[in-house]
């Protein structure tokens, strides 16, 4: 049986130059990964409430969002404007997407329309800002343009990036509440359970903005009264810096981490952000009786932890190895920035920990490091004997309930198992 390409923290540590982008095993042909399921650039794009989306690409590029828009109900407000050979050959295209963009809105009514093109784009380059002043025109709503180019997610301008971007282009300049900060990079609102709103009110927020709880496009528009984002997913950093330079909101990259220190440090430079220090210490000391409890409840569990997880996979393992707990190994297919520092710390902790690439070829029926417990649909599916937790972008906990939250979902898909089929089918994954 082939051997899976392996490395590990103490290796990654020994390359020069250790650069955010590089990939863990090397350059290599790899397969879509087997969590790659939830939020994809249609769907992110949809959170803007009444909108519509062109989508200009051949006709393979509709089936997921066509499938996937079914199942999360927006599937009434993406249209398709299909490319064949002519088109991209003689650029055809081109003088179709005003006419497309004139009958979407038409049916749709929408406030904004968002042109997304595909990764036959790369080959055409398609001025994506005149075609939108053009279809603008043509449609009579506001329109501005996102790529969906799977080749380009290894870059700066990824797709996900570059949605973000564009949903939070249709803010116009407000006057600015004092009482009002943003959440930019969540797909999923922030849940109830989060001190987050609590100890924002220390420093005078009443409210935080965001993108996946407005129900309407003037809810949307209110997003521009903000003093303060908050940018809790580095994919919206460049959405914040467009902010800052457009409507002049300041921002500030807080990391959703899950260890009660690390999760400290956050919410110190959130409140220096604020000019107001945030008494968490009766968080942060539930927090770490609960991590306390549970590795002592649990007292070798093996936990693998994988890269489809609403968190950093290398930060989630460092959290449950300070605790006692044994993780087998980490899956990563490409190192962030953010990863740069935590490679470190784990170095002193676990320099032998094992990291795969999920989308290596030599994953496909390989023997990997046995584990009771597997964190991330894509470890489940290396892991069909282990407990699935998926542990996903559906929900959005943040601060140190984030941690509460994760270990009661470990102990829960302990103690009543859920089928990995059944929460991949759950979480919009279309094969």
């Amino acid at each position: 049986m082939t051997q899976p390409a392996q490395t590990t923290v103490q290796e990654l540590l020994a390359r020069e130059p250790l650069r955010a982008g590089a990939r863990t095993q090397g350059c290599h042909l790899h397969f879509n990964g087997p969590g790659a399921a939830g939020f994809g650039v249609k769907r992110a794009a949809m959170l803007l409430p009444e909108s519509a989306m062109l989508l200009v690409a051949p006709s393979c590029c509709g089936r997921h969002g066509t499938i996937t828009g079914n199942k999360t109900g927006f599937d009434e407000r993406i249209f398709y404007l299909q490319m064949d050979e002519r088109d991209v050959v003689t650029g055809a295209y081109l003088r179709r997407i005003p006419e497309a963009a004139a009958l979407a809105a038409k049916r749709a009514h929408p406030k904004a329309l968002i042109l997304c093109m595909t990764c036959v784009d790369a080959l055409l380059g398609t001025d994506i800002d005149r075609v939108a002043r053009e279809a603008e025109r043509a449609c009579g709503v506001p329109v501005t343009g996102c790529f969906m180019d799977p080749i380009a997610r290894e870059s700066k301008n990824a797709p996900m990036v570059s949605v973000q971007q564009a949903v939070m282009r249709f803010l116009l300049p407000a006057k600015t509440d004092p009482g009002q900060v943003n959440l930019l990079g969540n797909f999923a609102p922030l849940e109830a359970e989060s001190e987050l709103p609590r100890l924002l009110k220390q420093a005078g927020i009443s409210r935080i903005g965001q993108l996946s709880a407005c129900r309407s496009f003037a809810e949307y528009q209110a997003l521009a009264r903000a003093r303060l984002n908050v940018v809790v997913h580095p994919q919206a950093a460049a959405s914040a810096k467009d902010l800052e330079r457009r409507l002049g909101i300041p921002f500030v990259e807080i990391s959703h981490t899950h260890g009660v220190e690390r999760t400290a440090e956050q919410m110190d430079a959130l409140g220096r952000s604020l000019g107001k220090a945030l008494d968490f210490a009766a968080d942060a000391a539930r927090a770490k009786e609960a991590l306390s409890a549970f590795a002592a409840r649990h007292a070798g569990l093996r936990i693998a932890v994988g890269e489809a997880v609403n968190g950093n996979p290398f930060e989630i393992a460092e959290t449950l190895l300070e605790a006692g707990l044994e993780v087998p190994f980490v899956l990563r297919n490409l190192l962030s920035r953010q990863d740069l520092p935590i490679l470190r710390r784990l170095a002193a902790l676990r320099p032998d920990l094992p990291v795969y690439s999920g989308v290596h070829p030599s994953m496909q029926g390989a023997p990997l490091p046995p584990a009771d417990v597997a964190l991330g649909l894509d470890a489940g599916y290396f892991l069909p004997k282990a407990s699935s937790v998926c542990w996903n972008m559906e929900r959005q906990p943040f601060g140190f309930s984030g941690l509460t939250a994760l270990l009661s979902e470990i102990e829960a898909c302990i103690a009543h198992p859920l089928p990995h089929r059944e929460q991949m089918h759950g979480s919009y994954l279309v094969v």
